[in-house]
């Protein structure tokens, strides 16, 4: 009886000892796990704007940007909020067009531009 139960110790350290390699690894891959990339946004609308990120969470706090004209803004961090909105408004004139929206996504990478009536619009940037 002593020699089983010393024999299923074992076998649950020899078990235990080749699983730990696998586990490392796996962390190792996954490093952000805890995050999403921080925002970026590109402004391309030809004049300088000011805009606001919002969360899908009351524990994210929305964000406030200005970027120059041709120049782009990061965000400081954004932990695991997903973006919901992001506005643009023309620093000179007021005006604002269409905002990026969605129920929450982890993009990260953004895009300010003139709109068919020339004011600032907001859309994902892809490939």
């Amino acid at each position: 009886m002593i020699k089983i139960k010393y024999l299923n110790r074992m076998l649950a350290i020899i078990s235990l000892s080749l699983s730990l390699p696998l586990v490392s690894q796996a962390a190792n891959n996954n490093q952000n796990v805890n995050s999403y990339p921080v925002v970026h946004i590109l402004n391309s609308a030809g004049y300088a704007v000011k805009g606001t990120i919002s969360y899908d969470s009351a524990l994210c706090s929305d964000e406030d940007y200005v970027v120059g004209s041709y120049a782009a803004w990061s965000s400081q961090s954004r932990g695991v909020c997903l973006v919901s909105k992001i506005t643009a408004i023309n620093i000179n004139t007021g005006e604002s067009g269409h905002a990026y929206e969605s129920s929450g996504t982890s993009y990260s990478q953004f895009v300010v531009y003139r709109d068919e009536s020339g004011k600032p619009a907001v859309t994902r940037e892809t490939d």
